[in-house]
């Protein structure tokens, strides 16, 4: 399982290669999504330095592995109270028994907008 769950973690560094097979079309797409204002992030002032990503942004999914299991056990605990837990340590609390061991550098979270558990970069 763990060797399962490295090598999926290690294919999800790929990027797509630029090469002459691009077309006009999709160069254009993307020259268009590059330049929308709604897409650009906003430059952080030098005197901030730089922010560690945040993981849990509204209306955003988490970027991460989903453990089809511990989802399922998520989708119970919501129809029972209601509600999503307040974080992944709640939740585990109440539906599981243990918490598979992760990879170093990995924890578990709920993405709040797709209602899974996913193994995210810590």
């Amino acid at each position: 399982m763990t060797l399962l769950i490295g090598l999926a973690l290690a294919g999800c560094g790929r990027q797509k290669a630029s090469g002459p097979a691009d077309s006009p079309k999709a160069a254009a797409e993307e020259t268009e999504a590059a330049t929308d204002p709604a897409v650009q992030v906003p430059a952080v002032p030098a005197s901030q330095g730089a922010r560690p990503p945040r993981t849990e942004t509204a209306g955003q999914p988490l970027d991460g592995l989903v453990h089809p299991f511990m989802t399922a056990q998520l989708r119970r605990y919501v129809a029972e109270n209601g509600r999503l837990p307040k974080d992944f340590n709640e939740f585990a609390r109440a539906k599981m028994d243990s918490v598979p061991r992760l990879p170093p550098g990995t924890r578990f979270a709920i993405d709040p907008v797709t209602q899974e558990v996913k193994m995210v970069a810590q």
